[in-house]
């Protein structure tokens, strides 16, 4: 995928992520506030359910208190006791007083001239209340829609008004008495006490002293009047974080498909693979060993060793990536090619990690120590192996067996006496002297001064990068030994190095 077309995507990828989390941010805000609103809806019941045993309670007390006065006419004192029981009630608006089913006073009117039928009830309480609701009495020359309680020889007129402050007037409520399974409405907008049909939006209440309940229903347009406010500040919230996270988003994506970032990922997921160059022996050209060299893959495709070695060097994971390659070539010996057991595989090595002492972990590894490969290890020339532990290191693991060669010779640190304090067994000389041959350049007549020094110390001579014929007589010519190049095949796989080998033994036999 390309650069611009990764872009795209990622931008893509953030946009949705940022719209889904939108999403939920706006779905929780919904369910806070309708959560918020079912929290109010039940304390609203619930404090509709004590004011209204409140009322209850002040109507019994006062009507029981009537009832005990000595039965009398509506005379002057009785009016005054009346009014004082209405003076100190707060929901009672009116008090009449009954003799034979007719209404003769009442604290408001005073005597009537004409007494008039008592109010017929519309249920009867379980206390012996009489109650007729949705009355029209008159008061002060006035008609108002009241509910009236009637006990023995008086009665109590409660308006609707004042029923009405029971709930908080932005939900819809009903209060109902339920008499025998019917609910009688008595103020409120009917049809809204449901409790087998509740929802989101609806809760009810009922009171423990007597069969009265309350209804509540709130609705989304309520809800966004209530809230209007806060909804805009969420609104406003949502797309504010919607952008930071876009951003934020943004910004992971590029760090995860970073370089850095694919080269951590890929210890864990086996991105890291090897493949295998043949080293021949230049008269013959018999496959004598090979260089490890590893690759890197993923989902994202190639990252190449020039841009992942120093990744590993600054992550300070070389011996972790070196010893993931020595046992992912031990495990293609062991799968693929078992008979390559006492072939030679060149692996590179850090300079850091030979003059650390890091490298003689090695020795701990059970795979390498039960398998029969001969494993060479590479070292390119560097200061940091100039170390007395350095030294000391190589030569422990030369006397463990361990073949050591120091690769790209000529390039770097290295001298006569270096070469000697690291036991080494090869040097190999760097590509650059080999490609520029052809030229006859001053830098390729250095190769006939490195094969004295190798046969000074009886070291064996690798040229690297021999790409055509030219060069391999050449080299044969200045006493090299052995070579590898496309010459003699590129980095392959472990199965299709097995498979040359084995032709060339056919053709060989």
């Amino acid at each position: 995928m390309s650069s611009s077309s990764t872009a795209s995507f990622d931008r893509v990828v953030a946009l949705v992520s940022v719209v889904i989390l939108a999403v939920l941010m706006w779905f929780s805000a919904s369910l806070y506030f309708e959560n918020d609103i079912k929290r109010k809806l039940v304390r609203e019941a619930q404090s509709g359910i004590e004011k209204l045993d409140i009322i209850i309670s002040e109507v019994a007390e006062t009507l029981h208190q009537l009832n005990n006065i000595p039965e009398q006419d509506c005379s002057k004192d009785l009016l005054i006791q009346m009014r004082r029981e209405l003076f100190k009630s707060n929901f009672i608006n009116d008090i009449g007083f009954i003799r034979n089913g007719k209404l003769v006073c009442t604290t408001g009117l005073g005597v009537l001239d004409n007494p008039i039928d008592a109010a017929d009830s519309d249920y009867v309480s379980l206390n012996g209340f009489e109650v007729s609701v949705n009355h029209n009495i008159a008061l002060f020359d006035n008609l108002y829609l009241a509910s009236i309680a009637r006990l023995k020889s008086y009665n109590a007129v409660i308006r609707d008004e004042s029923l009405n402050g029971l709930v908080d007037n932005q939900f819809h409520w009903q209060l109902v008495y339920q008499d025998n399974g019917k609910n009688i409405h008595i103020v409120g907008e009917k049809g809204i006490f449901q409790p087998d049909n509740l929802s989101t939006y609806s809760n009810f209440g009922c009171s423990k002293k007597a069969p009265y309940c309350i209804g509540l229903l709130s609705d989304k347009g309520q809800l966004y009047k209530h809230y209007h406010q806060s909804l805009n500040l969420t609104y406003l919230l949502i797309i504010c974080l919607s952008l930071i996270f876009y951003v934020l988003i943004r910004k992971q994506l590029r760090k995860y498909r970073s370089i850095k970032s694919r080269i951590r990922r890929g210890f864990g997921n086996d991105a890291f693979y090897c493949l295998y160059q043949p080293i021949v022996e230049l008269r013959s050209g018999k496959i004598v060993g090979c260089e490890v060299l590893a690759r890197y893959k993923d989902i994202q495709g190639h990252v190449y060793p020039d841009e992942f070695i120093p990744l590993i060097n600054k992550l300070e994971l070389t011996w972790s990536f070196t010893e993931k390659v020595i046992l992912e070539t031990l495990r293609d010996v062991e799968l693929i090619a078992p008979e390559l057991k006492g072939f030679k595989f060149n692996i590179n090595f850090f300079a850091k990690d030979i003059s650390s002492s890091q490298v003689l972990e090695i020795l701990k590894l059970p795979e390498l120590l039960e398998s029969k490969v001969q494993l060479v290890i590479e070292i390119t020339e560097d200061e940091k192996l100039s170390t007395r532990s350095s030294a000391k290191a190589l030569k422990k693991l030369s006397d463990k067996g361990f073949l050591i060669a120091v690769d790209d010779f000529g390039t770097g640190y290295s001298n006569l006496k270096q070469l000697r304090d690291i036991s080494c067994d090869t040097l190999k000389i760097d590509r650059s002297f080999i490609s520029e041959m052809e030229d006859g350049s001053i830098r390729s007549t250095l190769i006939p001064h490195i094969v004295d020094i190798a046969k000074q110390l009886n070291l064996k001579i690798v040229a690297e990068g021999v790409e055509n014929e030219m060069q391999r007589s050449a080299l044969l010519d200045e006493g090299v030994e052995f070579a590898q190049g496309w010459l003699f095949g590129k980095a392959m796989p472990m199965a299709e190095l097995l498979a040359l080998i084995k032709k060339q033994e056919q053709e060989q036999a």
